[in-house]
């Protein structure tokens, strides 16, 4: 996986959006989690961090996940 941040800035009078890798590492869907590990960040204390959310739903290009907190995420495939 690959997150990105997606800052706006504005170039000859038009907004355009440019994304900066974040983080990047390897993910697998076990017993209705999504277990995702951090191999690479821009943040150091990330690196070698499990996240374990809840999936709610998945589909082909997305996925709703809940994390420990309760809070709603969405994770959209980047083409």
């Amino acid at each position: 996986f690959q997150t990105y941040r997606y800052y706006q800035s504005v170039q000859n009078f038009q907004t355009v959006f440019v994304p900066t890798p974040i983080s990047s590492g390897d993910w697998s869907i076990t017993g209705g989690r999504l277990l995702a590990k951090v191999t690479s960040s821009t943040r150091a204390n990330q690196i070698n961090h499990v996240y374990e959310p809840s999936v709610r739903s998945i589909s082909a290009s997305d996925m709703i996940l809940v994390d420990h907190f309760g809070r709603v995420t969405r994770a959209v495939k980047i083409p």
